[in-house]
């Protein structure tokens, strides 16, 4: 089940490992390095940060903070987009407890308990939805 999956380090960290190579190209975007797993135990690099769960909880606290600026916002709509798009593999629990602006700016994503591969008939038909749609003419240019 959903739990067992969840709790499943040695596939979590699979999982971990592909979505990280998968970005290996992108400077903007972090994965952790898994160090060791098992399927009780995953030990991997800590990124240095703020989850923008974090940083909602000080805004809402009224405090000023110019962590997730517009750059980092869009590499997170990105890098969904490239894991959705571009890898047909993606993180399924995209809240803001998952993600991060990191110390250098870049923005870190976490927690790959629940991943999925897009199947290619869904794939193509998204892809011929996202061609379709309508775009802004800032957009065209």
């Amino acid at each position: 089940g959903q739990v067992e999956e969840e709790t499943d380090f040695t596939r979590e960290a699979n999982n971990q490992k592909r979505i990280r190579q998968n970005f290996s190209q992108m400077s903007n975007i972090s994965v952790a390095e898994v160090y060791i797993a098992s399927g009780k135990v995953l030990v991997m690099e800590k990124l240095h940060g703020q989850t923008a769960s974090d940083v909602i909880t000080s805004w809402q606290c009224g405090e000023q903070t110019d962590k997730f600026g517009r750059e980092q916002r869009d590499a997170v709509y990105q890098a969904f987009a490239t894991m959705v798009m571009n890898h047909r593999f993606f993180q399924m629990d995209a809240h803001p407890g998952n993600f991060m602006e990191m110390d250098n700016g870049n923005v870190g994503l976490l927690d790959f308990g629940q991943c999925t591969t897009l199947h290619l008939d869904v794939h193509q038909r998204l892809a011929d939805f996202v061609k379709s749609a309508p775009c802004s003419q800032e957009a065209m240019l």
